[in-house]
């Protein structure tokens, strides 16, 4: 059975498992977006032009699954304050 070749939509499916992410949320496994499937960071913020919209840009983009780094790499901030974004507007 270890002999027979994949065929070329198996491969492919076996291709997009590998792009898959998991991300656990309410105590239950969740299925993020396939990466080539995924909305770039950068549509959340392409008409930002002001603070309030960046920071509601930023919860967006992470309640859209990315992450803190992701974003934090992306607007040039730390993640800390990414943190402190996400907490406020949470509350």
């Amino acid at each position: 059975m270890l002999n027979i070749p994949l065929s070329s939509d198996e491969l492919e499916s076996l291709e997009e498992l590998k792009k898959a992410k998991y991300k656990i949320k309410d105590n239950k496994i969740k299925d993020n977006k396939i990466l080539k499937q995924r909305t770039k960071i950068d549509d959340y913020f392409v008409e930002v032009s002001n603070k309030l919209e960046r920071n509601k840009a930023t919860l967006q983009a992470f309640n859209d699954d990315f992450t803190k780094s992701e974003i934090a790499r992306k607007l040039n901030m730390s993640v800390a304050g990414i943190s402190k974004i996400i907490r406020k507007f949470e509350d």
